[in-house]
């Protein structure tokens, strides 16, 4: 998953609202191929930069809940 941000200039670490919205992401598509990994990623249009999100459980979490 790649999803575009516009800050500027990006943060020098991933925010919390961006994490959750990612987890939120990579949870729904978890569901739907569970036999696939699934990364996410932000590209910083302002300095096109490419930075991954990593899994840190809350997308687990999400699954539990949604469950």
């Amino acid at each position: 998953i790649i999803d575009y941000k516009t800050n500027r200039p990006p943060p020098a670490t991933v925010p919390s609202a961006y994490r959750q919205q990612m987890a939120a992401y990579r949870a729904l598509l978890q569901q739907i191929y569970p036999q696939l990994p699934v990364r996410c990623f932000l590209l910083w249009t302002f300095t096109a930069t490419l930075q991954e999100v990593p899994d840190d459980g809350e997308s687990v979490l999400l699954r539990m809940l949604s469950a």
